[in-house]
């Protein structure tokens, strides 16, 4: 049995160029990301109207309830209008409170892991929301039903019920790191790594992914349908790329990450930008953030714009040099 030892890890970190927690508040969040524009992104309707204005696609929103009186009568209109759809808490974070649901043939509501939710759920569901328990702040929240997401094909074999998606990490406009978030059978059908899901790093430069891993432990196969997970090409990756570039040219933060979807009928959507985006994806990527993120910072020093700053760091990716 192996002992562990800090300076081998210590070592570990420092070889990989690991961007640390300390550092990342330091010198991109608290540096890079004005107090006063936290809440563009922590709220969800914000975000989604700032997208919309930029031309970035995101799923429909069907109906927001803000008050407890509009509760029953919300859920009664989307239910009776809708077969799919999504509440998820306006200013919840790391998808807390986040419920998918699909109206079977036999006109039983189900979550994505095919558990039935009764009316009263979904009431009670929204009601927890309003109240706070799944808001940033934990203080009074609002409640989004929008659109759901069904998977493009492509994560057909690699997913257990739910739906993937994919975080790209910004820095000044700069797409630096992105992952996809496989839902298992661990994680109740859920994109959350940690719940279970598999963190899945990709090459920003050929949209193909390079390494696994599920609970920071490194896997090549789904753990529940056993497909290959590496050297997989994601479809219109550049779609991917433009979208994240241009929704961080319209928001006044300049290190944050962007959550993506890919829906098998319109492609690829904004779900939701995080001012605080985790380190969990250098894990994924089996790669650390500092050599990019000082790579770029020189360039931007030395006076490049963001277009040549881009043109300059994506044939260094395609080469493997950061």
């Amino acid at each position: 049995m192996h002992r562990f030892n800090p300076a081998n890890y210590w070592h570990w970190l420092r070889d990989r160029r690991i961007l640390s927690m300390n550092r990342r508040n330091a010198q991109f969040i608290a540096l890079w990301n004005p107090r006063q524009h936290y809440h563009i992104v922590d709220q969800k309707l914000l975000t989604k109207d700032i997208a919309l204005k930029a031309g970035v696609p995101v799923p429909t929103t069907y109906a927001v309830v803000e008050q407890w009186g509009e509760i029953a009568r919300t859920i009664e209109h989307v239910t009776r209008t809708h077969r799919t759809l999504v509440i998820k808490p306006n200013t919840g974070s790391a998808g807390r409170g986040v419920l998918v649901l699909e109206k079977d043939a036999a006109d039983v509501w189900r979550r994505a892991s095919g558990r039935p939710v009764s009316t009263l759920d979904m009431r009670y569901h929204l009601a927890s929301i309003l109240s706070g328990l799944y808001s940033l702040s934990e203080l009074p929240d609002s409640a989004l039903i929008e659109q759901r997401i069904f998977p493009h094909e492509f994560f057909g074999s690699i997913t257990w019920h739910g739906t993937p998606d994919l975080r790209i990490i910004l820095y000044r406009t700069i797409p630096v790191m992105a992952m996809m978030r496989l839902p298992t059978r661990r994680s109740d059908g859920r994109a959350n790594l940690h719940q279970g899901a598999v963190g899945v790093g990709i090459d920003i430069a050929e949209g193909v992914t390079v390494n696994a891993v599920q609970r920071s432990v490194p896997v090549s196969r789904h753990p529940d349908t056993g497909a290959p997970l590496l050297g997989l090409e994601l479809p219109d990756w550049q779609r991917a790329l433009d979208i994240s570039r241009t929704l961080a040219s319209h928001i006044p933060l300049q290190y944050i990450g962007i959550d993506l979807m890919l829906d098998a009928a319109h492609g690829f959507l904004m779900i939701e930008a995080n001012v605080r985006p985790g380190l969990s994806i250098q894990i994924a990527n089996n790669a650390g953030l500092r050599t990019r993120l000082d790579f770029l910072s020189a360039q931007f020093a030395r006076g490049a714009s963001p277009d040549e700053a881009w043109h300059t760091f994506l044939p260094r990716l395609a080469a493997h040099d950061l």
